[in-house]
């Protein structure tokens, strides 16, 4: 209701500045009915795909839950971490039909702490979460034997980060992502209140560091952020771009979307499916 009121406002506002704004206000702008993910759905999408909803010990024995969408020939398997609040019973259905388009597994967790899995987050926990979830898909055959590609959307891109820091992917995409804890904040902070403010960092997100989980990430990368991104704005994208040191690596400022919603360009699919050509090309080369 909070995100409706600022909606509404910011309408009354335009509708103020000019006597000549029109803005229609439908019910969309308040009812955000829940976009889980069934096998029916997925069985509407016609791509011989199988859902199942698995649960992973976590190192402490907490439970984490989630969904692992699979298919008969698999090109890859993609490990996708969520942003903050994200729920797969509620926003599930339409990041795994667009997530899983590209001839992929793919494994949705609920961060620790929401949605289906248990316990309470702290930086340190989901970072080492991580790493248990692509520990479990390593020991699977069917999952681990094929390429891995980690994703990982804002608070996700900080775990995604840290994983490649800690065990080696085959691709890693970081999609509206941040620097280091205080990058972020920086970022946030006009100008001309910094003079005026002075913010203490804790040391838990002090240790958010994605300029320095990808220092010696050396396969490929994808960083992703919407153009207008107004919470992880496009020069941190930019700024850990810059700060790659992998050869094989992309900046995809995606032109008319925020946060959050890069993955719903029309640019977007065409984009991705050449980054996984990428890395499936530089895997066969390893073989050879």
């Amino acid at each position: 209701m909070k995100g409706a009121i600022n909606i509404v406002m910011f309408c009354i506002g335009l509708l103020l500045l000019s006597a000549c704004q029109s803005i229609s206000i439908s019910e969309k702008h308040f009812l955000y009915p829940d976009d889980s993910v069934t096998q029916d759905q997925i069985d509407r999408w016609g791509r011989q795909q199988q859902l199942e909803f698995i649960a992973i010990n976590a190192t402490d024995g907490t439970k984490l839950k989630g969904a692992l969408i699979t298919r008969p020939n698999a090109r890859f398997t993609l490990i996708y971490f969520g942003g903050n609040q994200f729920r797969l019973e509620s926003q599930g259905g339409e990041l795994a039909k667009i997530m899983s388009q590209f001839e992929n597994n793919l494994l949705i967790m609920d961060h620790r702490g929401y949605g289906m899995s248990q316990g309470s987050p702290s930086i340190g926990t989901l970072q080492t979460d991580a790493v248990d979830i692509y520990d479990y898909v390593k020991s699977d055959p069917s999952l681990g034997e094929l390429p891995v590609i980690v994703h990982g959307l804002s608070l996700g891109s900080m775990v995604a980060g840290h994983l490649a820091h800690q065990r080696p992917i085959d691709g890693l995409v970081l999609e509206g992502s941040t620097t280091t804890a205080q990058g972020l904040v920086d970022a946030q902070v006009p100008w001309y209140a910094a003079p005026f403010i002075e913010l203490n960092i804790s040391d838990e997100l002090a240790g958010i560091d994605n300029l320095a989980n990808i220092e010696n990430y050396s396969d490929d990368l994808l960083i992703m952020v919407g153009e207008n991104d107004q919470t992880t704005p496009v020069s941190l994208s930019e700024t850990l771009y810059q700060h790659a040191t992998t050869a094989s690596k992309q900046l995809f400022v995606v032109e008319g979307k925020g946060h959050g919603n890069a993955i719903k360009s029309e640019a977007f699919s065409a984009r991705y499916e050449a980054f996984v050509r990428g890395v499936l090309l530089a895997k066969t080369s390893e073989a050879l």
